[in-house]
């Protein structure tokens, strides 16, 4: 782990680091076998974000899926209830994208110091459903594994394992994921 002092300190490496300008204005990087971020504010999810993303790719060998896979489970670990919660009732005035649309998004940007409705933050509704619902919740772990270790773009795999998983397919899956809103 890299914790720099100042933005301005993180933003030289990351640059240096990517051969990029940070013009996204990012608070963290997990890349290879690091993370790197900066000390803005103490408790700061972040920290907890890109520490999600070392552990599942590093660590358990889980970087696969996509980016709604990883940006999910960091979202939903590093989130409250009740942002979920905000998330799932912006929902009610705007529906949320169709699973499979979300599981084919190839970057799904995410704030780490609140969930927004936007497909990051459905994305984190997603994984809590897969984890906390009555109806998934004893097949999570498979779910982690199979889905973590499918390379990045391969939708229809994703779309297979989740199948696998969960014996309903894609549509099947946001029927149930949708009632789960409805009584949340």
């Amino acid at each position: 782990m890299f914790l720099f002092q100042t933005s301005a300190e993180y933003r030289e490496f990351y640059e240096r680091s990517l051969g990029v300008d940070d013009e996204g204005g990012s608070k963290g990087l997990a890349s290879r076998d690091y993370y790197a971020t900066w000390n803005e504010v103490i408790g700061d999810p972040v920290h907890l974000h890109e520490a999600t993303h070392q552990i599942f790719r590093q660590r358990l060998g889980l970087g696969g899926g996509g980016d709604w896979f990883q940006e999910g489970v960091a979202g939903y670990v590093t989130s409250k209830p009740a942002e979920r919660a905000a998330v799932a009732a912006a929902f009610k005035k705007q529906a949320p994208v169709p699973l499979a649309e979300l599981v084919r998004t190839q970057s799904v940007p995410c704030s780490t110091a609140a969930l927004g409705g936007d497909r990051a933050g459905q994305a984190a509704l997603v994984i809590e459903f897969l984890r906390e619902s009555k109806w998934a919740k004893d097949r999570f772990p498979a779910f982690l594994q199979r889905v973590g270790r499918i390379p990045d773009r391969n939708h229809a795999e994703v779309e297979d394992a989740l199948a696998e998983v969960y014996g309903v397919d894609l549509a099947g899956l946001e029927e149930r994921w949708v009632e789960y809103l409805k009584k949340r």
